[in-house]
C-alpha cells in the first residue's frame, strides 16, 4: 500500500461513481467485489473478512487498521467522502464506516487510536446521511454486538466503558447542538440482552439526551465554527496566529 500511494495512487478514488458511469453505456466492471467510494471505506468496509481469515484474532487486525488509518491519511484520504458502507443502504462518511465495525473489531488503545486519528483528520461528526450521524451508528452497534460485552472481566469491563465514554464525549463535543438534538431522536430497534451492554447503552442514550437539552454557548459555538473553517484539521488549527492556549482548547476534543 505504502509503494502505491508513494507512486501517487489516488486514495480517494471512487469506485462507485466510476462503476456508476460504465454501467450506464452497458459496461461491466470487473472489481469482481463491491465498489467503495474510497480508500478509508475498502478498509473499514473488509475488517469483518480480515477478522474471519485471522480466525477471530482481533489484535493484529486492529494494528493494522490503525497503521493503515494512519498512512491513508498521511497520503491524503479524505474521510468525509459520501459513499455506501458495505451491503447496507448506508451512504455515509468514513466515521460512519468505522463506527460500523469498531465494536466488532474491539474496544482498545489501538482501535480508540484509529478513531483519535479520524475526528483530527478531516472527520466531521455533524454528517448526517439517512437521518443517521456517526454517533447513532456507533450506539446501534452496541446493541447489535451482545456477544462482544457478554462475560467480560471487571477489569475488562472498565476498560470498555472508558473507551465508550472517551468516544461518547469527544463526539458530541465536536456536535452542535442541532446534530446532538436530531440525533437523540433516532430511533434504535431491539433491547440489550447482558448486563454490560444494557448500561453502556443507557450511558449513551442518557448523556445524550442531557446535551439535547442544553444550549451551545458563545465559546463552543466559536470553537466549532473554527473547527469547521479549519475543515475539522487539527494541524490546520495548529497553524491559526492565535494564543497556544486557544489551540489546545480547540484541538483538544474532550474538554466542555
Amino acid at each position: 500500500m505504502v509503494v502505491l500511494l508513494n507512486a501517487r495512487v489516488d486514495p480517494n478514488f471512487n469506485e462507485v461513481e466510476y462503476e456508476t458511469k460504465y454501467e450506464a453505456f452497458n459496461i461491466q466492471t470487473a472489481f469482481g467485489r463491491s465498489a467503495f467510494p474510497s480508500s478509508l471505506h475498502c478498509l473499514y468496509g473488509n475488517v469483518r473478512n480480515l477478522i474471519r481469515h485471522f480466525d477471530e484474532e482481533t489484535t493484529s487486525v486492529r494494528r493494522f487498521v490503525t497503521k493503515a488509518t494512519e498512512t491513508l491519511l498521511r497520503h491524503g484520504a479524505e474521510p468525509n467522502v459520501i459513499g455506501p458502507i458495505e451491503d447496507t443502504r448506508l451512504h455515509e462518511n468514513a466515521l460512519h464506516a468505522f463506527m460500523k465495525m469498531c465494536i466488532s473489531l474491539g474496544l482498545d488503545e489501538r482501535s480508540i487510536t484509529t478513531f483519535r486519528l479520524l475526528i483530527q483528520n478531516g472527520s466531521d461528526p455533524n454528517v448526517e446521511t439517512n437521518g443517521i450521524f456517526p454517533l447513532n451508528t456507533f450506539v446501534e452497534e452496541i446493541l447489535v454486538n451482545c456477544d462482544k460485552f457478554d462475560k467480560l472481566s471487571k477489569h475488562d469491563e472498565v476498560a470498555a466503558t472508558e473507551y465508550v465514554s472517551e468516544v461518547l464525549a469527544t463526539v458530541l463535543d465536536s456536535m452542535s447542538q442541532r446534530s446532538i438534538s436530531r440525533s437523540s431522536k433516532y430511533q434504535i430497534d431491539g433491547k440489550p440482552s447482558n448486563a454490560i451492554q444494557r448500561k453502556l447503552y443507557k450511558m449513551c442514550r442518557d448523556e445524550m439526551s442531557k446535551r439535547s437539552l442544553c444550549v451551545d454557548g458563545l465559546k463552543k459555538l466559536c470553537r466549532l465554527q473554527i473547527l469547521a473553517s479549519c475543515k475539522w484539521r487539527s494541524t490546520l488549527v495548529v497553524k491559526l496566529p492565535i494564543p497556544v492556549a486557544l489551540k489546545k482548547y480547540i484541538n483538544n476534543l474532550t474538554l466542555p
